[in-house]
Parts: C-alpha cells; sequence; structure tokens
C-alpha cells in the first residue's frame, strides 16, 4: 500500500486499540485485497470489528490469526465480494482498465521486445561504392599519372599543395587579364603576375600528355602517402592503430559520403593559371605554348570528370566552359592569324570532342545513394528490408558532426543511442521498406536521366522540370529520398549549356578557318554552319536563336542574353575593377570615357526564365519588359544598352556578344572598348 490508502488504513488500526500483531495481519489483508482506498477502509473496519469480538471471547491474539486461514485467499474472496456491489457501469469500467493495463503491458513488452531486436539487427554492407568509382577510373598507362605532374608543379618544396602560395598571382591576374589586349599597364601586371609562377606552368603543360589522373578516392585514410601530404588529408597510419584496423566505428566511416575530392580544387586552379598564361601567350604570339595551355587545360578538365560524381562533371564544365572555351574564342577573334591551319584543326577537334556526359555522371550518384541505404536498411537477401532507427540516426549524427571522429557528449550519445532503440519498430512500420525506396528513387533518377538525354534542349528543360516537380509532390514517407536530390533540374540541362559554350568556340574557330578557305567571311549563319559539317546548339531556347551579322566586314555572332530583348548587339557597360558604379558620379564617369569597356562575357545560357523575363528576386538580372533600343538601330557592340539598373550585375542585362572579331576580349572576362562618343547620360550611372 502507497500513500494515502496505506496511511488512512494505518489510521484506522490505530485507533482500533488492538494488538500490534492483528493490526499487522489485518494490514496485510487489507494490502492484498488492491481496493480502492474507501474500500480499503471499510475492509479494515469490518476485520477490526471481527478480532475485537474474538478478543472478547477470551481468545488469545495468535489463535485468533491461525483459525482466521490464508489472509492471500482471504484477501481474493473480500475483493471478489466488494466488487460484486458495485454498479454494473462502475464494474465494466474496471474490467475495462484491468484489461486495457494487461493489455498495454503485453504490447509494451512486445514493442520493446521488437526494439531490441531491431537494434542490435545490423546493416549488411554488401556494396563497396568506393570501390565501384575507382573500377571505372582511366588506367594509367605508361607515361605515368598526371598527379605526379601536379603534385611536382604545385607541391612546392615539401610536396604539399597550399593554394594560398597562387592567390596573390590569380587575384593579380584576374584584375589585369580583362584588359590585356588592349592597356598596356595590364599586360606587363598580368606578365609580372605570371612570371612568378612561370616554372610551375612550365611543369603543368606536361599533364597533356597524362591521359589518366591516378587518383582513387577513398573513404578512410589513404595508402598513397604522397597524394595525402599533397592534398593534407590522413593516411590509413594517421586513423589505424598498431595492428592497422581502423579505429573509427562511426557509421560514415567507408560511406561515400565521406569521398573527399580534393583534386577538384588543385585542377580548377591549374587551369585557371594556365587560362591566363596561354591568353597572354598568344598575345605575345607565343603560339606553341598557347596551344600547350590549351591542351594541358583540356586534358585538366578529362582529369577532373574521372570520378563520374555530380560535383566532378559541374567542375569540369566550369574548366570547359567559363575557361578554356572563352580563353580559345579571344585568341581567335584577336590573333587568328598567328595560328597556323594545324593549330586551328587541334583546337576543333578539342570542341569537337563531346566530352560532357551528365548521365555519366549520375551514376555516381545513384552509388551514393545505394551505399547510404544498405547503412540504413536490413537486408533480407531478396533487395528487401526495413528501416534501421539506430542505424539512421547514427548516419544523421555523423553526416552532422562533419567528422568521422564524434566530437558529442556522453550524454548526447546516451540520447541518440536511446531514440533509436525506441523509434526502432515505429520507423520499421511506418517508413517505406528498402525496396519502396529504392524504386522510388530509380523511377526519379530515370526521369532526370531521360532530360539529360533527351534530343532536343527545349525538350530535355521540359523533362527536368516534370522529374522535379514530381519530386516535391512527393509522399513525405519518402522525404529521405527527396532530400537526396540537389536540383537535378538544373543539372539536367548542365549538358546543353557545355555544348552552347563548345559551338561558340567551334563558331569562332569555323569562321576563321572558312576565311582562309574562301578569302572572305562567311555571309550568314546557315553558310557558316554548312561550312563547320555539324549544327551549332542553340545559345539558349529556340525562340533565342543565335544571329549572325557582318558589320564594317567583321564578323558579330550574338543572341538576346538572358532577359531576351534583342538590344541589337548592345551589352552593359562593363565596371573596370577600381571604378565602383554605386557610387561614382555621371561626370566622373564620363571623365573616365576613355577606359570603359562593353562586356562580351560568354552567356549563361541555362538561367533565364521561360518567357524572358528574370526571376523575380533574381539581382542577376535585370528586370526589363522591353527594350529601348530600336529594332531599326544598328547593330553595334561598342555601344552599351543605357537602361540597365548600375546596382544590377552589369555584365548579364544586355545581349550576349558569342564572337566578335578583333574584339578585344580576352581571359574570362571578355571585354571591348567602348565608342568614345559617349555622354554622361548615356551611362548606367546617370540613370
Amino acid at each position: 500500500m502507497f500513500g494515502i490508502k496505506r496511511r488512512a488504513v494505518e489510521a484506522c488500526l490505530a485507533s482500533s486499540g488492538l494488538p500490534a500483531e492483528i493490526t499487522q495481519f489485518i494490514a496485510g489483508v487489507v494490502r492484498r485485497t488492491r481496493l480502492r482506498g474507501a474500500e480499503q477502509i471499510d475492509v479494515a473496519g469490518e476485520l477490526v470489528s471481527h478480532f475485537a469480538e474474538g478478543l472478547a471471547t477470551g481468545k488469545s491474539a495468535s489463535d485468533l490469526i491461525r483459525t482466521y486461514g490464508d489472509p492471500s485467499e482471504s484477501a481474493r474472496a473480500i475483493r471478489r465480494s466488494t466488487i460484486a456491489k458495485r454498479g454494473a457501469f462502475d464494474r465494466a469500467v474496471g474490467t475495462t482498465a484491468r484489461f486495457a493495463f494487461i493489455g498495454g503491458t503485453v504490447a509494451a513488452a512486445a514493442y520493446c521486445a521488437a526494439a531490441t531486436i531491431l537494434y542490435f539487427k545490423q546493416p549488411v554492407i554488401a556494396f563497396d561504392g568506393v570501390q565501384a568509382i575507382n573500377a571505372q577510373l582511366p588506367k594509367v598507362g605508361s607515361e605515368g599519372r598526371a598527379l605526379d605532374v601536379y603534385i611536382k608543379a604545385l607541391g612546392g618544396d615539401a610536396g604539399i599543395y597550399d593554394e594560398a602560395r597562387f592567390a596573390g598571382s590569380i587575384n593579380r591576374i584576374e584584375r589585369s587579364l580583362p584588359l590585356l589586349e588592349h592597356d598596356a599597364a595590364a599586360r606587363e601586371e598580368t606578365r609580372a603576375a605570371l612570371a612568378e609562377i612561370e616554372d610551375e606552368i612550365s611543369i603543368l603543360r606536361a599533364v597533356k600528355d597524362r591521359s589518366a589522373l591516378g587518383f582513387e578516392v577513398t573513404a578512410t585514410g589513404w595508402r598513397d602517402t604522397d597524394a595525402a601530404r599533397f592534398f593534407r588529408v590522413a593516411t590509413d597510419a594517421d586513423i589505424s592503430d598498431p595492428s592497422g584496423s581502423s579505429t573509427s566505428s562511426s557509421p560514415f566511416a567507408g560511406t561515400l559520403l565521406s569521398v573527399l575530392l580534393p583534386q577538384l580544387s588543385v585542377l580548377r586552379t591549374s587551369a585557371r593559371l594556365l587560362c591566363a598564361d596561354a591568353a597572354l601567350a598568344i598575345a605575345d604570339g607565343r603560339v606553341a605554348d598557347f596551344m600547350a595551355d590549351i591542351e594541358a587545360t583540356n586534358a585538366a578538365a578529362n582529369h577532373a570528370g574521372e570520378t563520374s560524381v555530380l560535383i566532378a562533371e559541374l567542375v569540369e564544365i566550369a574548366m570547359r566552359g567559363d575557361l578554356m572555351a572563352n580563353t580559345v574564342i579571344s585568341a581567335i577573334e584577336n590573333h587568328a592569324e598567328r595560328f597556323s591551319d594545324q593549330d586551328l584543326a587541334r583546337l576543333n577537334a578539342i570542341f569537337s570532342a563531346n566530352n560532357i556526359d551528365m548521365a555519366r555522371a549520375m551514376t555516381g550518384e545513384r552509388w551514393m545513394f545505394d551505399d547510404l541505404v544498405q547503412r540504413c536498411y536490413s537486408d533480407d537477401g531478396s533487395g528487401d528490408g526495413v528501416p534501421l532507427a539506430h542505424a539512421y540516426m547514427g548516419l544523421l549524427e555523423a553526416v552532422h558532426s562533419s567528422s568521422m571522429i564524434s566530437n558529442e557528449s556522453p550524454r548526447e550519445g546516451l540520447l541518440a543511442a536511446t531514440g533509436g532503440f525506441l523509434a526502432g519498430p515505429a520507423a520499421a512500420a511506418i517508413l517505406p521498406s528498402r525496396r519502396e525506396v529504392m524504386n522510388n528513387y530509380n523511377a526519379h533518377m530515370d526521369r532526370f536521366i531521360a532530360a539529360m538525354k533527351a534530343s532536343t534542349r527545349e525538350d530535355s528543360i521540359k523533362f527536368a522540370n516534370e522529374a522535379s516537380a514530381r519530386i516535391e509532390s512527393e509522399d513525405t514517407r519518402f522525404a529521405f529520398v527527396k532530400a537526396l536530390f540537389p536540383s537535378l533540374d538544373r543539372a539536367a540541362t548542365m549538358g546543353w549549356a557545355a555544348r552552347a559554350r563548345a559551338n561558340t568556340a567551334l563558331a569562332a574557330i569555323g569562321i576563321e578557318r572558312f576565311r582562309r578557305a574562301n578569302a572572305r567571311f562567311p555571309n550568314d549563319l546557315a553558310e557558316l554552319i554548312a561550312f563547320i559539317g555539324q549544327p551549332i546548339e542553340s545559345a539558349s531556347f529556340k525562340h533565342i536563336p543565335w544571329k549572325y551579322a557582318l558589320i564594317d566586314g567583321r564578323p558579330l555572332l550574338f543572341d538576346a542574353g538572358c532577359d531576351a530583348l534583342d538590344d541589337r548587339a548592345r551589352t552593359a557597360l562593363w565596371k573596370p575593377p577600381e571604378v565602383d558604379l554605386d557610387t561614382v558620379t555621371s561626370e566622373e564617369l564620363a571623365q573616365r570615357s576613355n577606359d570603359r569597356f562593353v562586356s562580351l562575357r560568354a552567356a549563361q545560357s541555362d538561367r533565364f526564365a521561360d518567357g524572358g523575363s528574370a526571376s523575380p528576386g533574381n539581382a542577376r538580372y535585370s528586370l526589363r519588359t522591353s527594350s529601348t533600343v530600336a529594332a531599326d538601330q544598328p547593330l553595334d557592340p561598342t555601344q552599351p544598352v543605357v537602361d540597365v539598373d548600375a546596382t544590377a550585375t552589369m555584365e548579364t542585362d544586355g545581349d550576349f556578344i558569342r564572337v566578335w572579331w578583333k574584339s578585344g576580349a580576352a581571359g574570362w572576362d571578355r571585354v571591348v572598348k567602348a565608342a568614345k562618343a559617349r555622354t554622361p547620360e548615356a551611362t548606367p550611372a546617370a540613370q
């Protein structure tokens, strides 16, 4: 007996005046009845009267207790008779509560038993995603691996890559490179910055002769000590005990999510340095160095895409488009006469090869998902299983900490373990099975791959949007699947964007080859395409095609740009690094008229919305709905658009100039000097 019941019965017995031996006996009987408080007091009163009467007859306490009988049997009899006196409704409620308690107890016991079984059931790691990626890497030939060249070029005396060591040179190059073709001071600044890393660039050129990077991904410690030192990551010895076994017990260890890809940053840096050197080399007339730089950049782009994962493919696209294609286009525009026919043929071959395969990159995404599922689900041997809450929570915790060594406190670890234990049966009952999850994921992935393989860009965009909408409307039970699709609608069309940039380079090369073959430039785009022998993909959507014209005998190839408004080849006024258009006055800008430039930055043709208007809230684009340039205005790339918001990014609101002969363009920012006939009112700052 506990609490009020016990105290009430004790008070009743204390006031009875009976011997302690009898009161203790009565208390035991009353306790065994498990009746309500008032009923127990009544029972205690009746027993007090019974024993008091017995004592009055002269019997001893021990005799009365002995003749009373078994207290447990008496308690059961008293309980039955007392309950029988209750009302029908009262008895029904009591019976229901009793069976509910019994049922709840059984259910809780069963749940705990199921939780125990699931908690000790461990995932079966049958698929090695790391091995799958490494198995499809290109094999290193007799020439050796390209990684050794990168280590020699960028590793310094200690063989360690330090990005900060090149930051100063790269910053100087990026400031001066856009003005290299028409500003002697900028050209000398570029030359001085490249001179600081001349030896590194000379070594980097050798990667053009190395077909394979020779870099194997790993999810734990690295066996390649040279690569580990170069990238400054842990080796096997760093994370293993003396017996050689890994000391990490995290479920994150060994997953594809823990794979590091530090080579991508190194390759991107290499491409930036090589393309900058190529721009200066062709300006100086060093054609052989230019060709070596471009071919080395092409090799570096191939090395970036070797691993068949999405991020690697995107880096390869950036290297081929933003760096290599822009550099080649600028060189052809400004110095086409310096290239031999063989040089042009080599450049044409580079851009004719379709190296971008976004569908192949999805292979790595599938492997990553397979790897996660096998670590979060049980395996019944036939491709099915139930979710293991403790494994899933452990994986999330490891991903959240972004470390293979947990830094959580013991209390947090205990709470996570308890949560994983208690949630096990509920997760198994509510969440979809392993087969359901895999079927759902594969169906979504198949839709995106179909978008990537569509025969036209319009179909690709349509299918990608439909696939994305299907994911957004997905049942909440498949939230785990939904969370692992990183904006694939955008990635699905990146292959087309990359092809458009490559086609721009092919167009520039084709124009020069046509001129040499026919002693004139092509009269129109159809004549150029016929000469190239392959279609030039649309720069953007079908309703914004490329346009071609001859201006003063020079070829101009452009499209209407991100706002889909035909500005007659006019682009935005480019902001030199030392000019802040947010604060400079129109008078100050007018005084700098000889230093103003029009941007010919290569189009980001996959970034504008349907219908041609920019997406609201996107500060990168203006929200113009009509052009202020009359349709009968002459084409003139040297005249900037004057109705552009000066607070927006200035490079992306006018028409995109794909190719313009003798444009003065160079490097990553393709610019041309604006016409001098300008008034302060015609500048963005005056708007």
